[in-house]
């Protein structure tokens, strides 16, 4: 895989990026979940017990570097 640096002009102040976009995660609460919640459990624990369609900031991250939505090192 191989990516690309923008060369940058004079609207993007030289930097190859125009505006921002944030890079996020949303856990999804599910009865199950709001119940070891309660329980007080490690960030493992919760991580461990989302949802299967969560997506974490990580994974955002990447799947916006692959659709050519954000820069690398700016994730």
């Amino acid at each position: 895989m191989k990516f690309y640096h923008g060369a940058g002009c004079n609207d993007c102040m030289q930097t190859g990026m125009r505006g921002r976009m944030g890079i996020f995660e949303l856990l999804r609460i599910t009865d199950s979940l709001r119940q070891l919640i309660a329980e007080k459990p490690t960030a493992e624990q919760l991580s461990r017990s989302a949802p299967e369609d969560h997506i974490t900031m990580r994974e955002d991250g990447i799947a916006k570097i692959l659709a050519d939505q954000q820069h690398l090192t700016k994730s």
